[in-house]
């Protein structure tokens, strides 16, 4: 029996970092912050104290422990449990998906 673990395209690993959750434009954007629970090249989990809904598009921005610089990255929501929210990543540049896949695999060695 396949279990989601199975199904995922990319390996998750946990991790824990500020996120800043952006959303909309001009006078009406709204924001939260958060915290990152886990991360693939493909999506990441974050605990935010906001409630959102299934499929809604927003931004991500955090500074991860191996980058200088912040990403800011467009995401849509796939999952919610509660608080906890499941994001895919939508327009990772090459430069931030080989930083990604670099920080899982240090990541996964470590574990």
């Amino acid at each position: 029996m396949n279990n989601q673990a199975d199904r995922r395209r990319f390996l998750r690993v946990p991790i824990d970092f500020r996120v800043t959750w952006v959303s909309g434009e001009g006078t009406t954007v709204r924001g939260a912050v958060g915290r990152a629970c886990d991360i693939s090249q493909g999506g990441i989990s974050v605990f935010l104290p906001k409630t959102l809904h299934i499929g809604e598009t927003s931004e991500l921005q955090f500074k991860l422990p191996t980058c200088a610089e912040p990403m800011r990255v467009r995401v849509v929501l796939r999952t919610r449990d509660s608080f906890r929210y499941g994001f895919e990543f939508l327009s990772l540049s090459a430069q931030q998906r080989g930083i990604l896949q670099q920080l899982c695999q240090t990541m996964a060695a470590l574990a």
